[in-house]
């Protein structure tokens, strides 16, 4: 087979599949965003209760909702006399 016929076999079969989905369905995307709404789950978690991968559970997530991770930090409350010992230190060196 000449590139030029693999072209042609990849362009056709590109236009007549459309590109759909077997996994991250219109329903599946639903399910997620209702499980999220009435709790907080784990990526991880949400994979196994749907028996979908994590990759999967992750696009959706990212892709579909739009949410992204994070982690909350907690700083510390310096008063201002520890606030002033590093300028003090710095200006000692």
């Amino acid at each position: 087979m000449k590139s030029k016929d693999l072209q042609k076999l990849v362009f056709s079969k590109n236009e007549n599949d459309k590109g759909s989905r077997t996994i991250r369905t219109e329903a599946a995307i639903r399910k997620v965003r209702k499980c999220l709404q009435k709790n907080q789950m784990s990526a991880r978690k949400l994979a196994i209760k749907f028996k979908i991968s994590n990759t999967t559970t992750r696009r959706i997530l990212k892709d579909d909702l739009h949410l992204r991770p994070y982690k909350v930090t907690v700083e510390p409350n310096f008063t201002e006399v520890e606030k002033g010992k590093p300028v003090r230190f710095a200006n000692w060196v």
